[in-house]
């Protein structure tokens, strides 16, 4: 099938299920870049200090200055599956242990920013009607084997609204995506739903406080209503700002690793200022058409 129809098919996809899929969307040498350079991230910076481990999860996230102030850096995060609580030692490697890293891999470093810049990125866009797509934050997650924690029902647009909302991430799959190891499950057509609640500043600044709070508590789903979206490796998913989607625990003995980030259109919306990730020292927001 030649970019064309594939790119049609995708928006199509898009419109009407709040998500779609193209096959191949990344050639092997792409995914095996991004793979060394994350192993390289992992060997040489993840545990510079070591006094420094974070672990990941919202409930540690709303507390933490480290992930508040992430936007512009990269950052490593933690299973908590792979962490002594009491000792706060790291149960296995480093490279089976993280969570992921985040959330400026789109603007700092040269191979990921070259991916999220490729001309067929900007095709993907532009299919859609994006006129200035804008990434706001990046991340290599990992969910690796028997410590890849669950992500929870969400839309994207909690943790980053934009008003109107116009927000969508791109999700590579870097290892093959099973419902054995985590693949994502969408609930199809929940992207014309209303936003159900955001995850916000307080206005605290001080560790040890509520940095971060939700407006609402989560909404109850159907398990019958998700749809698992397994993909393979070097696979592109297209994911609407507003679609709910989740993933499993990673039970299996294969890992799944992947790379996502979030753009807007920053023609036609404005990214909001409660919004948990602003940018900070460095300006790494990344209109994607200009690079």
């Amino acid at each position: 099938m030649d970019i064309e129809n594939q790119l049609s098919g995708l928006r199509q996809s898009y419109e009407e299920k709040g998500y779609g899929v193209i096959k191949n969307f990344l050639a092997s040498d792409e995914v095996e870049r991004m793979r060394r350079e994350a192993r390289r991230l992992i060997s040489e910076e993840s545990r510079k200090d070591a006094n420094k481990l974070q672990i990941f999860g919202n409930e540690i996230n709303m507390k933490s200055k480290y992930f508040l102030n992430s936007s512009d850096k990269i950052c490593y995060f933690f299973e908590k599956n792979a962490v002594d609580l009491q000792t706060l030692e790291l149960k296995l490697p480093e490279e089976s242990s993280l969570a992921k890293i985040a959330h400026a891999l789109h603007s700092l470093n040269p191979i990921f920013r070259e991916i999220t810049t490729s001309q067929k990125v900007k095709d993907v866009y532009r299919a859609i009607g994006y006129d200035d797509p804008t990434v706001v934050q990046s991340m290599v997650i990992f969910k690796n084997p028997k410590v890849g924690g669950a992500y929870t029902p969400h839309q994207d647009a909690s943790f980053l609204c934009t008003e109107p909302l116009v927000l969508s991430g791109i999700w590579l799959a870097l290892d093959d995506a099973t419902p054995e190891n985590g693949c994502l499950e969408f609930i199809p057509g929940s992207h014309k739903w209303p936003l159900a609640r955001r995850y916000v500043r307080t206005g605290n600044t001080q560790d040890g406080e509520n940095l971060l709070e939700w407006t609402a508590p989560p909404k109850e789903y159907q398990d019958s209503d998700f749809v698992k979206v397994p993909v393979k490796k070097g696979d592109m998913v297209l994911i609407h700002g507003l679609v709910v989607h989740r993933s499993a625990e990673n039970k299996s003995e294969k890992p799944r690793w992947i790379y996502t980030f979030h753009s807007y259109d920053s023609k036609h919306a404005v990214y909001s200022d409660k919004n948990w990730l602003q940018i900070n020292e460095n300006d790494t927001f990344l209109h994607i058409y200009d690079n």
